[in-house]
């Protein structure tokens, strides 16, 4: 449908103000406001009439022109919906049709950008005002060229709704993916997270028990007191003289020559003084002095 086409089809169908008879007087402003394009001014005109003829098909036709003509497309088809006209008005009846469709199809232009799905209400409801115009004339080519124009359009905007559903559905899935990825990776920190503060719990239990431990081991590292150390000490201390005394006179009664002369050269070496060399080997056998062959 082009602006050619539906202008001139508006002007054929707006052509049936000149067909009033009675009130023609009356109205004569308002068809002059018409077509000087000041449609609100007229749509007063032809209200002001319509209060003494409410019924009257020929100003409730000039006032559904008026008012699509002032994009007021809900207002036009109510008053293109109050013309009755008999058989004989033939022409008039493919006009209202043919008004009628192009109204719809207004509504649903205006609709496609944010209610697409009222915009394929209003192409369809077009489509059927076409038809009822071609049924009654079959060679109008206006309402055949409108038809077949918004049959394409409901046809686009099926498609486009489509690929937009498809799309839709696609992003909903990977934004399903995306939020169940999301949530895996909460999940794997959150082990994450919890298997680090228990290996940092292990850690801390660790280090505190490593001064223990520590402690336990220096205390088994340490050297442990002998039980024959007391022994040993007594053996290292000064026994009293009288028990030396004892110890030498047996040991001089055991002593061999041999043995004496061995004790005489040990004192030697150790330098012993005299009188303790004679306490030392007193009641020893002196032995003989080696001869000389």
């Amino acid at each position: 449908m082009t602006r050619f086409r539906l202008a001139a089809a508006l002007c054929v169908a707006a052509s049936s103000i000149a067909w009033l008879q009675p009130q023609r007087d009356r109205v004569a402003a308002g068809n002059e406001k018409f077509a000087a394009g000041k449609y609100d001014e007229a749509i007063v005109i032809y209200g002001e009439a319509l209060v003494d003829d409410p019924e009257s098909p020929l100003l409730n036709f000039n006032m559904g022109d008026a008012n699509y003509k002032a994009g007021k497309y809900d207002e036009a088809i109510a008053s293109f919906s109050r013309v009755r006209t008999s058989d004989d008005q033939r022409p008039r009846q493919v006009n209202t049709a043919y008004n009628v469709g192009n109204a719809h199809y207004r509504l649903g232009t205006a609709a496609e950008a944010e209610k697409p799905q009222d915009a394929l209400k209003e192409y369809a409801t077009a489509l059927v005002a076409y038809r009822r115009a071609l049924g009654m004339d079959h060679t109008d080519q206006d309402s055949k060229f409108n038809y077949e124009f918004v049959s394409r359009k409901i046809e686009e905007l099926k498609k486009r709704l489509e690929e937009q559903q498809q799309q839709q559905e696609q992003q909903e899935q990977q934004d399903q993916q995306d939020q169940q990825q999301q949530q895996e990776e909460e999940q794997q920190q959150d082990s994450q997270k919890q298997q680090d503060q228990q290996q940092q719990g292990e850690q801390d239990q660790q280090q505190e028990q490593q001064p223990e431990q520590k402690q336990e081991q220096a205390e088994q590292d340490a050297p442990q007191p002998q039980e024959q150390a007391g022994a040993e000490e007594q053996k290292d201390e000064p026994q009293p003289q009288g028990a030396a005394q004892n110890a030498g006179e047996e040991a001089r009664e055991d002593l061999s020559p041999s043995e004496a002369a061995s004790v005489i050269d040990t004192a030697r070496s150790d330098e012993v003084q005299p009188d303790e060399f004679a306490r030392r080997v007193q009641g020893a056998v002196v032995a003989e002095p080696l001869q000389d062959w």
